[in-house]
């Protein structure tokens, strides 16, 4: 496993991470009992994945002995374009599902912080009081990749996530 420093935050993480969408798709795609899916993140651990996502409600599934302050794994939450009043509840009840004391990194889209005056007072709020570590800005909307484009990282974020989502066709 290959492993890079995670913007300024002084992180480092593995190249490749765990989670999130294994939760999402699953009406589509079935249930796998949890006995697999404890599996599977063990399985990514004893290959080195240090990061795992959380995206989805899917931190339920990941087993105990991944958890907790004292592991050297780390926890990413994507919480999208959230309700900025329902936020905190969102991280503190993903906090308690890992048994940890702050989120590693808070992935959140773009244009919704800066659309949102509440959202960025609550975020920086969790930061102050150690809910959460870093803030990544999402950017895979075409209006928040020319922004990145021309003006650069987000002076309030840690690191910006400018992707490529094969979802959405109309990226060249």
């Amino acid at each position: 496993m290959r492993y890079r420093p995670f913007g300024d935050t002084g992180l480092t993480i593995s190249e490749v991470a765990l989670g999130g969408l294994l939760a999402r798709y699953e009406g589509a795609c079935g249930h796998p009992p949890p006995e697999v899916k404890r599996a599977i993140y063990l399985a990514a651990a004893e290959r080195g994945v240090t990061l795992f996502d959380m995206g989805y409600g899917d931190e339920v599934h990941i087993p105990d002995e991944l958890k907790g302050n004292s592991t050297p794994y780390l926890f990413s939450l994507k919480v999208g374009a959230p309700i900025a009043a329902e936020l905190r509840d969102t991280v503190h009840a993903h906090l308690k599902n890992i048994h940890r004391d702050a989120i590693d990194i808070l992935r959140v889209h773009h244009n919704a912080y800066q659309a949102d005056v509440a959202l960025q007072s609550t975020i920086s709020d969790l930061r102050e009081a150690g809910d959460i570590s870093s803030v990544c800005m999402i950017r895979h909307y075409l209006e928040d990749q020319q922004d990145y484009a021309e003006g650069g990282p987000a002076p309030e974020a840690d690191a910006d996530l400018v992707m490529y989502n094969y979802v959405c066709r109309w990226q060249e």
